[in-house]
């Protein structure tokens, strides 16, 4: 009898306990979650996709020498700013000095043997055939003598641009050979931002198309720029595109700031295009895919959606939802199916 009561006791508390869960659930899923939402309407969204790119110069020269011989001097250093016609590289030029001043000396008795010659010609003392030899020794003094002066010319290795000594590639007393570089010259106001686009998205990126670059090294941020060049050939290792991107001159960060080879994060914008975006915190992944909570009937739903490309800080959506939704934006975290909700 005794362990009856027991049992009819315990069967009771459990019933009771069981009855005050319900009671709390029921009164927690009447109870409204707190939720922030945003009324769906197409927008016209700029896509945006970024890369990494490397800045270059689009005016640079690499200044080699025509003349062989030893180096004299080097008159330029590193990051020096020069101007075109200043001397970069003196080679020694004494070999060359000679044969100028002999070869000018060969014209000079050229022209004096010709001008003799004129005189006596009209008398008919010099007979055609030597005329012509002489007028022949008179062209060929002055052919000579032009070379020899080019060559002393080509001693003194000049900028031919003004710009900034990218590269000093000669040391005094080094001997140079025909066609060796000796100075690689860079002028600032054409840099460009260098980058690779895989081939799926070489069709969205056309000349023209404006971007921001951000530079770390010199906490330079949103720098625009301006495709101008779109390469053709892929590469064979990577199949992307080499794009350029022109750098105009800021008011904010002067281009002698940059500097060749920093590395920069590149966002292209493409043309407008109209379509439903929503913040890219608003989507959750689950194993049957993308989904989103909006609002129907004053409840919490979850929807599934189709994603597409990200414009700025939101992600468009291909499909699922519509205009005049009702997206949950905040607090969707809380929500459970058909949970009450209040905005």
């Amino acid at each position: 009898m005794q362990h009856y009561i027991s049992y009819i006791y315990l069967l009771s508390l459990l019933l009771a306990t069981t009855c005050v869960g319900c009671r709390h659930h029921a009164t927690q899923d009447r109870k409204a979650i707190p939720v922030q939402t945003r009324v769906i309407e197409p927008t016209t969204v700029h896509l945006t996709r970024s890369y990494v790119g490397t800045i270059e110069d689009g005016h640079q020269v690499r200044i080699s020498t025509q003349q062989a011989g030893q180096v004299r001097s080097v008159a330029v250093r590193l990051g020096q700013h020069v101007q075109a016609g200043q001397l970069l590289v003196a080679i020694d030029s004494t070999q060359a000095l000679n044969a100028a001043i002999s070869a000018r000396a060969t014209l000079r008795q050229a022209q004096d043997a010709v001008t003799r010659m004129q005189q006596v010609y009209a008398a008919g003392g010099v007979t055609e055939q030597q005329r012509v030899e002489l007028l022949t020794r008179l062209e060929q003094a002055r052919s000579l003598e032009a070379m020899n002066r080019q060559t002393l010319t080509n001693c003194r290795i000049c900028a031919p641009i003004d710009g900034v000594v990218a590269e000093c590639l000669v040391r005094e007393g080094q001997n140079l050979v025909p066609g060796e570089g000796v100075v690689t010259l860079v002028q600032k106001d054409g840099l460009e931002v260098v980058f690779s686009v895989p081939e799926t998205e070489l069709s969205a990126v056309h000349v023209g198309d404006t971007g921001l670059i951000n530079i770390a090294a010199i906490h330079a941020e949103s720098l625009p720029v301006v495709v101008h060049e779109k390469g053709v050939i892929a590469s064979p290792v990577t199949h992307s595109y080499t794009v350029k991107a022109s750098i105009p001159a800021s008011s904010q960060y002067r281009l002698s700031d940059i500097a060749v080879g920093m590395v920069a994060d590149v966002r292209l914008y493409s043309l407008g295009t109209t379509g439903v975006s929503v913040p890219a915190s608003c989507i959750q992944l689950l194993q049957t895919g993308p989904v989103v909570w909006v609002v129907e009937g004053g409840c919490a739903v979850r929807r599934q959606v189709s994603v597409g490309a990200y414009a700025n800080d939101e992600v468009i959506i291909s499909s699922g939802l519509y205009s005049g939704d009702t997206l949950i934006i905040s607090g969707y975290h809380k929500l459970w199916a058909n949970a009450p909700i209040s905005q």
